[in-house]
């Protein structure tokens, strides 16, 4: 069934279910009409990551959506408040970003499982989905978390659950200096991803603030030759500081990812030259063991040799 050749639906339309579908375009435009459309399920049908985050800006009342079997290869990070229930199984879905799982906080069910996933885990260093799964609650909404998998390093692919660590886990237990560094890496995104919002919106109100000034400004009838040239440079300074702010926030943001990544290493150069220095001193000590233990031995004998030969002399 070609999709957008469908004519037109009831506006009253509340559900809606798409499989084995096909089309050029996703007709989103029209499905902004459909004020009411609390239910869309899709499967086997050719839907962008693109197409599906605009389509989730203009369904305000979906509260479950259901994409499988398709080709998304990500998590939609737009916040849609009445959404409640996300189930993206069966879909080729790469590495989850922190803010694409701050995204999934705001669900009450999520399924995420499938072969086609390609998502990674680590035992060494745990990634985000590894961290963000670790909590019992988020566990508890993946439906499918029994067939939600991830490759790890020196077992290939293996089952999300088996690669967390803990009891039963192919990771060993977490030891309490890890079980800092990941809250210290959770706290750290937090922070980062609260920064952000907070830089979108003042960006968002510093561009309102210089467009209600060029209004007022016209509303008192100014000359247009110099109405215009304010305007314009109003508009394009705006950009430039947003643009430098993100720069400067991505840069920091390096940083700490730097930092943090090289956090093991720093404790494991300091435990080496901690070894070596001890190694040394044991070796100066082993040192004057001997010197004191043996040549001044010998020393001793022969000065106490000449001593006794004018005796014997006499």
């Amino acid at each position: 069934m070609r999709f957008d050749k469908l004519g037109v639906l009831p506006s009253s339309l509340t559900e809606l279910r798409l499989n084995n579908s096909d089309w050029k375009h996703f007709p989103i435009a029209s499905m902004s009409s459909y004020t009411k459309l609390s239910s869309l399920k899709i499967s086997n049908s050719p839907i962008t990551d693109k197409e599906l985050e605009t389509l989730l800006s203009v369904a305000p009342s979906l509260t479950h959506l259901e994409v499988s079997a398709g080709s998304l290869t990500s998590i939609p990070k737009v916040s849609l408040s009445s959404l409640t229930r996300l189930h993206l199984h069966s879909n080729p879905l790469s590495q989850p970003s922190t803010e694409q799982l701050h995204f999934l906080d705001g669900l009450k069910k999520v399924s995420l499982g499938g072969n086609a996933t390609n998502f990674l885990c680590s035992c060494e260093l745990p990634t985000d989905l590894q961290r963000w799964a670790s909590r019992q609650e988020n566990r508890e909404k993946i439906d499918d978390f029994d067939e939600v998998y991830c490759e790890l390093k020196g077992f290939g692919v293996v089952r999300l659950e088996d690669a967390l660590p803990g009891n039963g886990s192919l990771c060993v237990e977490p030891t309490e200096d890890m079980l800092k560094w990941m809250n210290f890496v959770d706290n750290t995104q937090q922070r980062q991803f609260e920064q952000t919002s907070t830089t979108a919106t003042s960006a968002v109100i510093t561009e309102t603030s210089s467009t209600i000034a060029v209004e007022v400004v016209t509303e008192k009838e100014k000359p247009k030759s110099t109405t215009f040239p304010t305007t314009r440079r109003s508009e394009t300074s705006t950009p430039k500081s947003t643009t430098s702010s993100s720069s400067t926030t991505a840069s920091k943001t390096r940083k700490k990812y730097r930092d943090v990544e090289n956090e093991p290493l720093k404790f494991v150069n300091i435990l080496i030259f901690i070894l070596f220095i001890c190694v040394i001193v044991l070796i100066i000590a082993i040192g004057f063991t001997i010197y004191f233990k043996f040549l001044n031995t010998d020393t001793g004998k022969s000065r106490r040799h000449h001593e006794s030969e004018p005796l014997n002399e006499t």
